[in-house]
């Protein structure tokens, strides 16, 4: 096997042909395309785990580990987020430097996927969970803010993908990324949250 291609044994033929053939700007199109694979494949996960949400339980859990719960997720989403932007800044550039091996931006896509990823887990158990009925407003909303957030993740390889297409020869594009919560969403849940307590 070509040794460029070690690690690359599990991606499709599209990356493989990448690394292989090196044309222009492959590093950004490599980049694309393992961005493109692993935000499919959290977008698979994360629309199972939403067809098993657990509604309508007979055994709910107790309202304050449920508070508890939700309210882990909220706040967990925002410093993995910024994590996620930092690895987008240091971790990407870094392998997409001219001298790196394709091998670099494997890692760098996996590290990021694995960073998404964790978002991704956290609204999974927020789906599992057997909820009291009146915590369902709540639940909605963090479904809302992972969907958001994996829009947005995609939106990272569609960017790169355009920047690739547009860019003249020689020039140079910054890109700066960043996630947000959907439109109001922090005033949304805040309200929802005090109906619990109302």
């Amino acid at each position: 096997m070509d040794t460029d291609l070690q690690g690359f044994e599990n991606e499709g033929m599209i990356a493989r042909n990448l690394v292989r053939n090196k044309p222009p700007a492959w590093k950004y199109h490599l980049t694309v395309e393992l961005l493109r694979a692993r935000t499919h494949t959290l977008g698979r996960t994360w629309m199972d785990a939403k067809r098993m949400v657990h509604i309508g339980s007979l055994h709910p859990m107790p309202a304050d580990e449920a508070t508890l719960l939700l309210r882990q997720g909220w706040t967990g989403i925002g410093p993995i987020a910024t994590a996620l932007v930092d690895l987008l800044r240091t971790a990407l550039n870094d392998a997409m430097a001219r001298e790196r091996p394709a091998i670099d931006i494997l890692r760098a896509c996996d590290a990021l996927a694995e960073t998404a990823g964790r978002i991704v887990s956290l609204g999974m158990e927020i789906t599992r969970a057997a909820l009291p009925r009146q915590h369902e407003d709540l639940r909605s909303l963090m479904i809302e803010l992972v969907d958001h957030f994996l829009d947005e993740f995609e939106d990272i390889s569609r960017r790169l993908s355009k920047v690739v297409i547009n860019a003249e020869p020689g020039s140079s594009e910054t890109l700066t990324f960043t996630f947000t919560a959907p439109p109001h969403w922090q005033e949304r849940i805040q309200a929802a949250a005090r109906r619990l307590v109302d």
